[in-house]
């Protein structure tokens, strides 16, 4: 396949309150990092469209005056293209539990208000074809053109409720994180993602 175009757009941002403060168990070595509540938003463009050469055998098909099921062949092009654009707002109250300092875990819930849609659409069109040994009952083996055509279109969850669990990595000012979300809906739907953030 060869890419044709390609365009993938998104801005987002997120504001956090630490509304229970943190507590020390063991100082050093064990403490509450308090439960933060945040608010966020982000939105995500993309289109991304290719080309390319596309095969396909099609087994057992049915022809009038053919004793047996004979496979068909389909040797063309086609043209693909995906297309989405998504708004998110995320609400999330999570609770920080600090290791040696150097360790932060925390674990919370969430929810996602999504407004968008996320489209792909498959066109492909050329020669339908079936073996010379099937051709003294058929006028040829060379049968005509063939043509496909695919739409789709899938929109997110208006609203997901969310898990998350993660952990940071401290060294002074910088923080490490890593973090995954799993979807309440299903439990099937798992993100994990990776970033760095200053605390000052």
């Amino acid at each position: 396949a060869t890419l044709k175009d390609y365009k993938i757009y998104s801005v987002g941002g997120k504001i956090r309150y630490n509304y229970i403060p943190g507590k020390k168990f063991l100082p050093f070595y064990l403490a509450f990092g308090g439960v933060t509540f945040s608010l966020g938003g982000n939105f995500m463009y993309g289109d991304i469209s290719f080309t390319g050469d596309y095969e396909y055998e099609f087994d057992d098909i049915s022809v009038s005056g053919v004793p047996t099921d004979i496979p068909m062949y389909f040797d063309g092009g086609f043209d693909a293209n995906i297309h989405w654009a998504i708004f998110t707002i995320d609400a999330q109250a999570v609770a920080y539990f600090d290791l040696l300092y150097l360790f932060s875990l925390y674990s919370g819930f969430g929810v996602a208000g999504n407004i968008g849609s996320f489209k792909v659409k498959f066109e492909g069109e050329g020669d339908f074809t079936t073996d010379p040994v099937y051709s003294p009952p058929l006028p040829s083996n060379d049968l005509g053109t063939l043509t496909f055509l695919s739409k789709n279109k899938y929109r997110p969850s208006p609203v997901i409720p969310l898990y998350i669990l993660g952990l940071e990595i401290n060294i002074l000012v910088v923080k490490l994180n890593a973090e995954t979300m799993v979807n309440l809906l299903n439990r099937s739907d798992v993100n994990v993602q990776f970033g760095t953030r200053f605390q000052f």
